[in-house]
Order: C-alpha cells, then sequence, then structure tokens
C-alpha cells in the first residue's frame, strides 16, 4: 500500500483515468473490495503484519485509497463514483471495517 500511497502506479492510474472520462457515463470504482478478508491479498492489518502484510497498516491503507482518489480527481475525472467495500461478514479473521475506513 506504502508504493500507491507514494504514487508508485500514478502513470497506470492517469492513463485509467483519461479512459473513464472519455466513457462518458457514470463509473463506480471500489478500489481494493473486500479489503478487510482474510481471501485477499491486500487485507491491512493494525501493524501490516502476516498473513497480509501487502495490506499494509490502515494508515497505509487509507493513504493509498486517498491518494488514488486524488489522482483520479485531480486528472479532470468527475464522472466516478467510490465505493467503499468491505465485506459484512465479520470472522475472526476479518480486519474490522471501522479500522481502514478512508473518510
Amino acid at each position: 500500500m506504502a508504493g500507491w500511497a507514494a504514487g508508485d502506479q500514478d502513470g497506470w492510474l492517469r492513463e485509467a483515468a483519461a479512459r473513464i472520462q472519455g466513457h462518458g457515463g457514470p463509473v463506480v470504482l471500489r478500489p481494493w473490495a473486500e479489503m478487510n478478508g482474510d481471501w485477499v491479498g491486500f487485507q491491512p492489518t493494525p501493524r501490516g503484519a502476516a498473513p497480509r502484510p501487502r495490506g499494509g497498516t490502515y494508515e497505509e491503507f487509507i493513504g493509498a485509497w486517498r491518494h488514488v482518489v486524488e489522482t483520479v480527481r485531480s486528472c479532470g475525472v468527475t464522472n466516478v463514483k467510490w465505493a467503499f467495500n468491505p465485506t459484512a461478514d465479520t470472522y475472526p479473521q476479518t480486519t474490522p471495517r471501522r479500522g481502514p475506513l478512508p473518510g
């Protein structure tokens, strides 16, 4: 997640933003859908530790989410609705939904 927040994917993200803007109609984006489930490789945890270290800490996840939104908006894209989409399930291995809430 730290790489996303640092802009490592900005080239690809700007290309995607241009395609979305060119689409013209409304588009719903839900980055890292169901990210709090232990079945995805990007589950944020309080310490960014195993079993899913690629999800980073809550703060890293929030930073990545916000960076993606800000980058797309900075490209002038106005037809996107953003969906924060954690799983509603609450298994012992899931991350609490409010932990990585991007605001």
